[in-house]
């Protein structure tokens, strides 16, 4: 949480700097790096703290994608109840 609360606006997106930043943050790895925009340097930051590493491997994508399946098994134990309950008409 501290991650994407710190790192969330580095991003020219307003949208996607919150879920990369909480992901560089759960994983405890550095994303990011330097990003142009028309030509325009636009962030030459990482996110994530600056002792994390940057030089991903396999295992830092193993680990990406088990997150990803826990936050869409959460999202669908979460949102299937509301589904049964509050039908929409």
């Amino acid at each position: 949480m501290r991650t994407a609360w710190v790192c969330h606006a580095m991003l020219p997106s307003p949208n996607s700097g919150w879920s990369e930043a909480a992901f560089a943050g759960a994983l405890r790895v550095r994303l990011l790096g330097p990003i142009y925009a028309g030509g325009n340097l636009v962030n030459d930051r990482d996110m994530g703290d600056p002792d994390w590493p940057t030089d991903l491997d396999g295992q830092h994508l193993r680990q990406a994608l088990n997150l990803i399946l826990v936050c869409c098994l959460l999202a669908l134990v979460a949102g299937l109840p509301m589904a049964i309950w509050f039908p929409l008409f």
